[in-house]
């Protein structure tokens, strides 16, 4: 009977275990921000480079990390881009901050030299695009930053 009951149990926990898990993002009072989001991502296929036109969605990660974190453009113009990153606002301008780290904070150019590895993203110059900081023309923080895998939701 024990035995009988512990096969049970371990064959529940590895179904859950390899179920898809599903996450929903936004409110619930505004279904047009919800999004639902899966584990099951093609990233063979991920962009180094999106463009950021207003509504769009992404899903990120650095190559090599687990951690995803879900994108929304809110702003863009070709000086500047709003941003929400898991519910946090950042926004990133060719004259201020134009890259953010992993822990969602905005940086500069001085911070993200000094931290290549923790460069989520940048705002490419004078352009409506993200890319991954390996991507970017800073050669010290494109040798030394992780590759960011982009897909569209």
């Amino acid at each position: 009977m024990k035995k009988n009951l512990m096969t049970a149990v371990i064959a529940m926990l590895s179904m859950l275990m390899t179920a898809t898990c599903v996450t929903s993002c936004g409110d619930d009072d505004d279904d047009e921000d919800e999004a639902t989001e899966t584990t099951d991502y093609d990233w063979t296929s991920a962009l180094t480079s999106v463009s950021a036109t207003p509504g769009a969605k992404y899903i990120a990660k650095q190559q090599g990390q687990t951690k995803l974190y879900t994108i929304k453009v809110t702003e863009a113009t070709t000086e500047s881009v709003t941003l929400e990153i898991n519910g946090t606002e950042v926004v990133l301008s060719d004259a201020g901050a134009s890259y953010v780290s992993t822990s969602l904070e905005k940086m500069y150019k001085a911070d993200a030299e000094a931290d290549p590895e923790s460069v989520l993203l940048c705002k490419k110059s004078g352009a409506k695009t993200l890319i991954s900081p390996t991507e970017g023309s800073n050669e010290t923080i494109a040798e030394a930053a992780l590759k960011t895998m982009i897909v569209e939701l």
